[in-house]
């Protein structure tokens, strides 16, 4: 905590020299109206302007004014309450400390705690989402749906990928149950279908505003392209290192376990499953492939893998 919070306490460390990037979540937390284009990431539908948001009516109802060190210290709390979540969903203190000795002592903190950058959220959305997820499958309720809804919105409007690993995961529940279970699973599906197309509803809204209002389209292209993908995996796997890829290796291990018993702990594997999706998705999509499959399109990966 020392090191975490002596870290984002000083600006020049966090933000590089603060650039436009890291200035624009900034705005929006004082920003004193509330608009529609708040929604997502001015400009860009990028990621989830939710945090930003309720940040503003903070704002405004108390006068408090978000410096970005300010800022920065909220998206770390909001992080390290992925601890507590794994604390609960698990039932286990270890692995919660395990977790959050990976987040604290990881090499990634310049893009997991860069307000400019969706994945400090994004982390804890899915946490909490998969959380309620396994609670549902062991015997929900029609709130636990609509809480699952809610959460699997936000973790799809904080990373577009998001959303796609929970309906995956939901799909092999689906595929490997029956009786009883299999009409569980089902149910468990809709919220996550419904999240997701609530998402995709209130980001066209977002795009139309900003299309009417602004005169240009904030609309993020992700056509996959399959042009070239040794090239793309090859720069993919030249962001980690060989500690990075043995413990991708052993999350493949784990879900392909999970997939021939079924007997493995949700709280294990979903995990696992989420560093492997998070591997293989990006070099797919032409709009990460033109950003030359940057660093940070693989956050999860060494932060969830190890």
């Amino acid at each position: 905590w020392f090191k975490i919070f002596t870290y984002v306490l000083n600006p020049a460390m966090v933000f590089g020299g603060y650039n436009s990037d890291s200035a624009i979540p900034v705005l929006m937390c004082n920003d004193d109206s509330l608009r529609v284009e708040s929604l997502y990431y001015w400009g860009q539908d990028r990621f989830s302007g939710t945090p930003f948001m309720l940040a503003s009516l903070f704002h405004q109802v108390t006068g408090f004014f978000w410096s970005p060190s300010a800022l920065a210290v909220c998206q770390v709390a909001w992080a390290m309450l992925s601890v507590v979540v794994m604390w609960r969903w698990s039932g286990r203190i270890a692995p919660a400390l395990l977790w959050a000795g990976v987040v604290l002592i990881g090499s990634w903190h310049g893009v997991l705690f860069d307000i400019s950058q969706p994945y400090g959220w994004q982390v804890t959305w899915l946490f909490l989402a998969a959380m309620v997820m396994t609670k549902q499958l062991e015997g929900g309720s029609w709130r636990g749906g609509g809480l699952l809804a809610v959460l699997t919105w936000q973790t799809h409007a904080a990373n577009a990928m998001s959303g796609t690993w929970l309906l995956a995961l939901s799909v092999v529940e689906v595929l490997f149950a029956a009786g009883h279970r299999k009409r569980v699973a089902l149910t468990v599906m809709l919220p996550l279908v419904a999240g997701i197309g609530l998402e995709a509803i209130v980001r066209g809204i977002d795009q139309v505003r900003f299309k009417m209002g602004h005169g240009y389209s904030v609309a993020t292209q992700m056509q996959l392209s399959l042009h070239d993908l040794d090239r793309f995996y090859g720069m993919m796997l030249a962001h980690f290192s060989a500690w990075h890829v043995a413990a991708i290796v052993g999350c493949a291990v784990l879900g392909v376990a999970w997939l021939r018993w079924q007997t493995m702990p949700r709280w294990l594997v979903y995990p696992a499953v989420w560093a492997v999706l998070n591997m293989l998705q990006p070099p797919l999509v032409k709009h990460i492939q033109d950003n030359e499959v940057a660093p940070r399109y693989f956050t999860v990966v060494p932060v969830v893998a190890p």
